[in-house]
Formats: structure tokens, sequence, C-alpha cells
């Protein structure tokens, strides 16, 4: 952090090189004491994180891959309900067909009767 940088020299942490940290200035401690918090910090706090957030990814990953299917079920569900609708249909537009043929037949029948020559 900062006792670093300004034990280095530096006055960001970008411009920090190995260079800047191989003078005069910092003692063996000095850097011991760094090397050691960064080690620390690498293996109690991002290693975790990095881990945790792969895991999270993979779980994601998992979600997305289960949402496809849901979709998918949906889809083909729909899919079956619009065959249904077009089959209730189809009896329907069959059924007032006929319908309409018998009742054309009767009013033919009882025209033709009723105009006869008695």
């Amino acid at each position: 952090g900062d006792m670093t940088r300004s034990a280095s020299g530096v006055h960001v942490s970008s411009q920090l090189t190995a260079e800047s940290l191989n003078h005069s200035k910092l003692t063996k401690g000095q850097l011991s004491e760094w090397l050691y918090t960064a080690f620390y910090l690498l293996d109690r706090c991002w290693l975790p994180l990095m881990g945790l957030a792969a895991k999270q990814t993979t779980q994601i990953e998992q979600l997305k891959s289960e949402k496809i299917r849901e979709q998918e079920k949906i889809i083909q569900l729909q899919n079956q309900l619009i065959e249904k609708k077009e089959e209730e249909i189809k009896v329907v537009k069959d059924t007032v067909v006929s319908e309409l043929k018998s009742y054309s037949s009767v009013v033919q029948e009882s025209c033709s009767a009723a105009l006869a020559p008695q």
C-alpha cells in the first residue's frame, strides 16, 4: 500500500517494479514482510475468491442449460397445444359443414314439396 510506494520511491502502484524495490533504502526485513503479506493475501483472499468465482461460473452455466431445456419443453408443449386446437377447429368446421348440408337438403325438400303441384 502507501508504505510500499513511499519506501520504494514511486507514487502510483502501477509504477512499482522490481527495480524500484531494489535499492539501499529498503531492508531485507521490509522486503520479507511485504513478500509474506503478498503471499498471505494471495493464499487467504485471492485464491479462495477465484475458486468461488469458478464455482459460481459453473453453477451459472448449469442454470443456463436448465433454462434452455425448460424453454424447449415449453415450446414443445405450446406446439402440442396448437395441434390440439387445430384438430378441434377442424372437428367444428366439419360439423358445421355437415349440419349446413343437412339443413340445406331439408330446406330443399321442404321447398320442393311446397312448390309441387297438388
